[in-house]
């Protein structure tokens, strides 16, 4: 609901008096970036995985997280 009021209050609700509106639009470098990592990731991502994996199966572990974490 909330995303729904910030929507309409962004795009629908005209501006203040004196406020003026940029003439140009934004660069495209920042959403080509997104969507270059959004590609990579979703191509590429067996090393996050195996990444997540040896974590959780390291957290998994209260011993191994313990003698980490206590130094010992």
């Amino acid at each position: 609901m909330y995303v729904v009021r910030a929507f309409e209050t962004i795009f629908w609700t005209p501006p203040a008096e004196g406020v003026k509106a940029k003439p140009g639009g934004d660069s495209l470098l920042a959403p080509a970036l997104l969507v270059a990592l959004c590609l990579l990731l979703g191509l590429w991502a067996e090393p996050l995985l195996s990444l997540a994996t040896g974590v959780s199966s390291w957290l998994g572990d209260p011993a191994a997280y313990i003698a980490a974490v206590l130094g010992g």
